[in-house]
């Protein structure tokens, strides 16, 4: 297997340079080049994320697109952008916090009980969902994104989700849920009555 040289960034031009007179011409390894995108949609160069990330595979990086910074609601808008303008491989590494259009990164999230900034210590407060996780797998295939990934905040139950939805299944698939065998919304012959006809009263 050839190895890859991966290389996340805010900003365009230098990157370029390096994907043309490093990675290509001085190593011979294939570049995957992700963009962090800000609460923006430009670099820090002021060019648009497609537009730079058009230019980068044009300029020779094997895979190209954004890491890290946004979550999966924020990340995904411009993801589409980028499949419009791009003609080979793209790459999704969200970060695992709910990002929306007004906080569109972990850095702008605020706590709904105090207001105060929650990066980076009050992070677990924004965390997704494991049916989040598996919505947005689902979504970037549609797309056609082919290098998918989680960035901060990622536990391996996530990546599992991601990888179970991509129709693969890793060792740790054997501690997925399996609620046949729930005590009160369980369905297995061998759970006891007792508790199952139960589960009513637990709301």
């Amino acid at each position: 297997m050839q190895s890859k040289k991966v290389v996340s960034t805010l900003s365009y031009k230098p990157i370029l340079v390096n994907v043309n007179h490093f990675f290509l011409s001085l190593l011979g390894l294939p570049a995957v080049i992700a963009l962090a995108n800000s609460t923006t949609d430009v670099t820090a160069d002021a060019i648009e994320i497609p537009e730079a990330c058009r230019r980068l595979e044009e300029a020779g990086a094997a895979v190209v697109g954004l890491n890290c910074f946004r979550g999966p609601a924020s990340i995904l808008p411009v993801m589409r952008q980028i499949r419009s303008v791009c003609k080979g491989p793209i790459c999704c590494l969200p970060v695992v916090y709910h990002t929306t259009e007004n906080q569109k990164t972990m850095m702008t999230l605020k706590s709904p009980q105090t207001g105060e900034m929650a990066f980076p210590f009050d992070l677990p407060a924004h965390h997704c969902s494991r049916t989040e996780i598996a919505d947005f797998t689902k979504e970037a295939m549609e797309i056609g994104i082919q290098y998918l990934g989680l960035c901060c905040g990622n536990s391996a139950h996530y990546t599992r989700v991601m990888a179970e939805v991509m129709g693969r299944k890793p060792p740790s698939s054997k501690y997925s849920l399996d609620m046949s065998r729930h005590l009160w919304y369980g369905t297995d012959d061998r759970l006891h009555h007792h508790n199952t006809s139960s589960k009513g009263l637990l709301g």
